[in-house]
């Protein structure tokens, strides 16, 4: 995703010198035990603890113990920082603190950054992350998230219909709000609260009933694996499988 820089670090005797960053950074302790310097304290930091700086906080993670620790960041650049925060708080977020335990959010930033490290579209990545920053807007920041106003009658529809309009296609959660006549927090906020599912998990179930039945006209599964913007034919079929409890190939069998 242009502006988002992922960092996985796996360490056991290293100590960072102090140093910041030019842009935001967020991410959560996966392993381990390490601590870090930061505002002349020493903090422990362990799984589940979620990081966070602000452009320039000055901060030195170093070993705890002899074991090995992990830790898995975001860097977003301002622009993309300040264009998905602006969705939640009338201001840029700026974190409040540099470290917090908080399991629910260090889950949400984890599964992000493992799912960009395989096949994520752009508006899996906009829905993730806003529900990510919606999190620390509510919880970790200077501004306190705001509440959207209810969504004008037929947004919801219209963005539904996009979807099953250009669900072939890569669609991204900005086209979606333009649609909807709302900005892309108030998008997310107002899909999920009428439909269940946020958009990215709406398309999915779009395109796995699609491709059921590409597959029941004898379609091969590569070509409908392919066209409906699955990374490979074992991607289409893990997802099947979540969604029928069987294989693409055993459920032909089952069609008579």
């Amino acid at each position: 995703m242009a502006g988002a820089e992922l960092f996985r670090g796996d360490f056991q005797a290293y100590s960072f010198t102090r140093h910041f960053h030019s842009e935001a950074s967020f991410g959560a302790m996966q392993s381990g035990v390490m601590r870090s310097w930061h505002r002349d304290r020493n903090y422990t930091l362990q799984p589940d603890t979620v990081i966070m700086f602000n452009p320039g906080d000055v901060h030195a993670p170093f070993p705890a113990d002899s074991r090995r620790w992990s830790f898995r960041m975001f860097y977003l650049q301002d622009e993309l920082f300040e264009r998905l925060s602006l969705q939640i708080s009338a201001t840029p977020i700026r974190f409040t603190e540099a470290f917090r335990l908080d399991p629910q959010l260090a889950d949400k930033i984890l599964e992000l950054h493992k799912k960009l490290e395989g096949h994520c579209e752009a508006i899996e990545f906009e829905c993730r992350m806003l529900n990510v920053l919606e999190h620390v807007a509510q919880r970790h920041a200077e501004k306190a998230c705001t509440t959207p106003s209810t969504a004008p009658s037929g947004s919801v529809a219209r963005m539904r219909e996009y979807i099953h309009a250009h669900a072939e296609e890569q669609i991204s959660l900005e086209a979606l709000a333009n649609v909807g006549h709302l900005s892309m927090y108030h998008a997310l906020r107002s899909f999920r609260e009428a439909l269940g599912l946020p958009p990215h998990k709406y398309l999915l179930q779009v395109r796995i009933e699609r491709a059921k039945n590409m597959l029941q006209r004898g379609e091969p599964i590569v070509d409908v694996a392919s066209t409906l913007g699955f990374s490979d034919q074992s991607h289409l079929t893990r997802h099947f499988k979540r969604v029928f409890g069987v294989p693409p190939a055993q459920s032909l069998r089952r069609v008579v």
